[in-house]
């Protein structure tokens, strides 16, 4: 399969990419459960567990966990907010971290090595590579508009 990586350095694309439709299918076909982030070579989000030995709270240890931007409650603060509280928004951060926000901070390529893992560990199929493409289009639609005005 082909990709297409979309230029995203222009600033009134990307605030548009936002609310673009686009993101919506996902809402009703990822389940939330992190297997693509789990198995990516690239994505390196954790949290930390306080694992207590036995029945006295003061023994344990805090432990680092591999955590995902793609598992419900990862990204809440105090008071219970979320930034990214649907489907939607999870993949859309998990594609823009990847192919922009990544490249735009480091100035190398974009995140993805392009392995498929996350394709094929993922129970609803959602193809990371299908995704980007559709992103491409959906980029390319929304410089007509721009163009347009």
């Amino acid at each position: 399969m082909q990709v297409n990586v979309p230029d995203l350095s222009d600033k009134a694309v990307r605030k548009a990419l936002k609310t673009h439709s686009m993101w919506q299918e996902y809402n009703s076909r990822c389940i939330f459960c992190g297997a693509c982030t789990v198995a990516c070579s690239t994505c390196t989000c954790f949290t930390t567990r306080d694992v207590i030995y036995g029945d006295n709270p003061e023994v344990g240890e805090r432990r680092r966990v591999t955590a995902s931007c793609q598992i419900a409650g990862f990204d809440q603060m105090a008071g219970q907010r979320e930034f990214r509280s649907t489907a939607a928004d999870r993949m859309r951060y998990k594609i823009l971290h990847k192919f922009h926000d990544y490249k735009a901070c480091f100035g190398e390529e974009h995140m993805c090595v392009g392995c498929g893992r996350c394709t094929q560990r993922c129970p609803q199929l959602i193809s990371i590579s299908a995704t980007v493409n559709k992103l491409s289009q959906a980029v390319e639609e929304i410089r007509a508009q721009l163009a347009q005005q």
